[in-house]
This record gives C-alpha cells, sequence and structure tokens, in this order.
C-alpha cells in the first residue's frame, strides 16, 4: 500500500487545488473528497483518491476539462467502473463519473431505419431490454456490465461480433491541437488511456509541453478501421457524449444481421434470459472481480483455457483467487489488496509466456498504478 506519509504534501496540494477548482465552477455539491475506491469497484479493492466527482453537463464538463490541464491536475473519467482494478493506498487524482445528464435515450425518426441516440452513462442492460421494445436482439451482450458508453469504447460483445458494429457515430469531446504523432509517442506516465468503460486520465503536467486544448463537442461517422477486438481507436477521443445507433432493416447492413433480428419482443426477451443464464452458468457473475481479466490471444485462443490448461484454477495469491468456474476471472475472496490482485495476474501472465510463448494483454484497466 502507498505510503501517505510519503505522498502527503502531494496528495493535500492536489485535493486543495480540486476544492478550489470546484468552488470557482459552483459544483461542489457532489463532490466527495477522500473517496474510497472500494466503493466503485466490483471486486472491492482500491484506496483513496482525492475527490470523486459527479457531473450532469457536457458544458459544465469542458470547462471542468480546461481548468484542470491549465492547473496541472490529474484526472479520470469513469462509467461504472466494472472493469477497472484501482491501486492502494492514497491517490492524488480526480474521478470524474458521468452521472444522469448523460443517461438518457432518445429514439429519432427514420422512414426505413430505427435511429437511436443514447447517452454514455445508459446502463447496458437496460438498452438491451429497451431495444427489444423494437424488436431489436442485442442479446449477444446480455450480462454484459457497465454502460453503453464503456461498451462502444471497449467494443463489447462476443468473439464473433461487437456492439459497434451497429454504431452509425459518436459524439465526443476532443482534445484538439495535439497530432498523431505526439499522441503515439506520450508515455504512461504522461497520458494514460483507459477505454473500457468510458475511462481515460489526463496527466495534464505533459500540458506544459504540448499545449493541450480542449475542441467543442465533436461527431464522427465510425468505419470498420475505427474499432477493434475490445477496443474503439479515435485518437483525439477524450470523452465520449453520445452514442448513435442506425439500424436499417431494408438492407443487409452488416454480416451480423441474424444476431439482432427477433420476431417479437417476446422471443427476444427469452434469449436474453438464454444468455444470462448460460452466463451465470460458466461464469462466477455473483463474486467480487473484474469479469474477464485478459484477452483473448486470437478468435481461436482462449485465455481462459490457457490459464485452466497451464493449472490455476483455484490458484490463490493471499485472497486473490482464480476462479474454479471460470480461469479468467481473479476473485477478491477476503480482503485481498489491488496489489494483491495484480501481483497473482502477474504470475499467470509470466508463466503463459514461458510456457506458451504467449503475451497476455489485460481486458481491465489499471488506474494509478
Amino acid at each position: 500500500m502507498t505510503n501517505i506519509s510519503k505522498f502527503s504534501d502531494v496528495y493535500i496540494k492536489t485535493k486543495e487545488k480540486i476544492k478550489q477548482i470546484l468552488s470557482e465552477l459552483k459544483i461542489m455539491d457532489t463532490a466527495i473528497f477522500d473517496y474510497n475506491l472500494s466503493l466503485l469497484s466490483p471486486i472491492k479493492t482500491g484506496g483513496k483518491c482525492a475527490c470523486f466527482l459527479k457531473i450532469n453537463s457536457k458544458q459544465k464538463l469542458i470547462k471542468l476539462i480546461n481548468i484542470l490541464l491549465k492547473e496541472n491536475v490529474k484526472f479520470y473519467i469513469v462509467g461504472n467502473c466494472s472493469n477497472i482494478l484501482f491501486n492502494d493506498g492514497f491517490l492524488n487524482f480526480l474521478i470524474i463519473k458521468l452521472d444522469k445528464g448523460f443517461d438518457k435515450i432518445e429514439v429519432l425518426k427514420g422512414k426505413q431505419a430505427l435511429k437511436i441516440k443514447c447517452g454514455p452513462a445508459v446502463n447496458l442492460q437496460k438498452f438491451i431490454i429497451y431495444l427489444a421494445d423494437f424488436n431489436v436482439d442485442f442479446s449477444f451482450a446480455a450480462g454484459i456490465p457497465g454502460t453503453v458508453g464503456g461498451a462502444v469504447i471497449g467494443n463489447s460483445g462476443s468473439n464473433k461480433i461487437g456492439i459497434n458494429d451497429f454504431v452509425k457515430k459518436i459524439e465526443y469531446i476532443s482534445l484538439k491541437n495535439i497530432s498523431n504523432h505526439v499522441l503515439n509517442n506520450l508515455t504512461s506516465n504522461s497520458f494514460n488511456a483507459f477505454f473500457k468503460d468510458n475511462n481515460k486520465s489526463i496527466d495534464s503536467s505533459c500540458n506544459n509541453n504540448f499545449n493541450f486544448k480542449i475542441a467543442n463537442i465533436k461527431t464522427k461517422t465510425l468505419n470498420n478501421k475505427d474499432y477493434k477486438y475490445r477496443a474503439l481507436v479515435i485518437n483525439d477521443l477524450l470523452v465520449l457524449t453520445g452514442v448513435y445507433f442506425e439500424l436499417d432493416f431494408s438492407i443487409k447492413q452488416v454480416e451480423y444481421k441474424n444476431f439482432i433480428l427477433g420476431n417479437n419482443k417476446i422471443e427476444i426477451l427469452n434469449n436474453i434470459r438464454k444468455k444470462i443464464k448460460e452466463k451465470k452458468a460458466s461464469q462466477p457473475v455473483r463474486r467480487k472481480s473484474l469479469g474477464c481479466f485478459f484477452k483473448n490471444p486470437s478468435d481461436s485462443i482462449f485465455a481462459g483455457k490457457l490459464i485452466e490448461d497451464a493449472g490455476f484454477k483455484g490458484f490463490k495469491f493471499g485472497d486473490a483467487k482464480v476462479s474454479l468456474k471460470h480461469a479468467n476471472y481473479l476473485l477478491n475472496v477476503g480482503n485481498a489488496s489491488s496489489q494483491d490482485i495484480l501481483t497473482l495476474s502477474k504470475i499467470i501472465k509470466y508463466y503463459i509466456k514461458e510456457k506458451y510463448n504467449i503475451n497476455l494483454e489485460y481486458e481491465i484497466k489499471l488506474m494509478g498504478f
């Protein structure tokens, strides 16, 4: 665990600076200081951050980000935090959670297509049930935790289909005046991107070198080059603020059309229930975990199978344990720390590399390490 005496000056100064900024913007009412991050995380680990803030307005969010960058305050923007491992100890940054102002669904008129604008904070399961009213079957996403924004940022789905196959365009706050060359060469200490669950962080100390500015709200029509397995790839994207789905049933819009058409709402809801039942049977869905910890190395090589074949099911490090039900789930079975969870994952990564010469990549996101 991070020693607070070592970082107390930085932590305290960061907290005071955040207080001053939020007071000036008159948004202190939703701020909590010295916030216990284990309350946010489904794995129930993590230390305390200097401040946790809920925000409801795009305009206020842009103003806040501008000031944070100018004042060199590190911040993270999050959704439901369903796959974030927060570090232990006292963490000198601000967590910004998109709240009710970003939790709206709007049906747009279309002659031959269903057009929907969805806020990034909308619960993903709520959204797929909402779609069933329009005879649209998104049961491939049933049981996946988190928000629509997080699902789009991480291109959630199955091995065969991702949610971004059905996204027409996105609305977002972009980072202006940063070239692709600069973005690709910033170090992890100066610009940390956490894509899943709508998470992204900026350590604005790099502002001194690269003159960050925030652009106005921007929209972009997606093509298949803008996303890949478990990732949305938009270089200037800082915060996802809206997702536009367009489902045109008059043409074969996507290769996976059979996945989204259902005969009626009852059939679709049955498909959703069936999918959730299958997940409960094969995954430890009600345990303290972050979901699948590692990405599948390929369409035919599954991380869970590699870990199981290597004999790690049930393996423990402290109170961090590899699930007996699904080896790609790491559990907190008692009072594990985030460092315990991370150490267990590193043991697995090392052994899989030695045994199979495969580098496992994290599907979860590390924050504050």
